[in-house]
């Protein structure tokens, strides 16, 4: 019984311990984000600059705090501005995807995001991208037709959404 409760001590304090570093972690994303914002109305050189010290920053949070998948996305793009290599910077954004989840985290950017990367991904992770058109359409069809629609891609949302029987029959309904 006695290790029982030590056990039980043991996993309070180390909850505790995980949930507040998360916290912290959480609002240090949150001041990140609004950092990268900022940087977007300075010089070049001072904007590069920041970018690169946000990137670095962006993966020590990551290392706290593996699963978060906007800050992987952040991290993404980080990457490709501050170091040019796509492949590297996609590898973010595919991890993003995964732990997003059964919830879609960050679904509508991340599909815009996945096809600004197709030009290093391999067939089937170009494929995937239609995958993404799906779950988004299933979970908020509205705001991602409208997303399809001014980033002029309602095609490729429409040829996603057309391959899926069920999808398709909706897709009829709701034009």
């Amino acid at each position: 019984i006695g290790l029982a409760i030590m056990a039980a001590v043991l996993f309070v304090f180390a909850s505790i311990n995980i949930l507040s570093n998360f916290r912290s972690v959480a609002a240090a994303n949150d001041r990140l984000a609004n950092q990268l914002n900022q940087a977007s109305a300075l010089e070049f050189s001072t904007r590069l600059k920041t970018l690169v010290d946000l990137r670095i920053q962006q993966e020590a949070l990551l290392v706290q705090n593996p699963i978060e998948p906007y800050a992987w996305m952040r991290l993404a793009y980080l990457r490709n501005i501050t170091q040019g290599n796509r492949r590297h910077a996609f590898e973010a954004l595919k991890f993003a995807d995964t732990i997003a989840h059964p919830d879609n985290v960050g679904g509508l950017e991340r599909i815009l995001m996945w096809r600004d990367y197709a030009d290093v991904q391999t067939p089937e992770e170009r494929n995937h991208e239609k995958d993404l058109w799906r779950t988004g359409y299933r979970q908020n069809w509205y705001r991602l037709g409208e997303t399809a629609y001014r980033h002029n891609l309602i095609r490729s949302l429409k040829d996603a959404v057309m391959e899926d029987p069920e999808l398709a029959v909706i897709w009829g309904k709701r034009r």
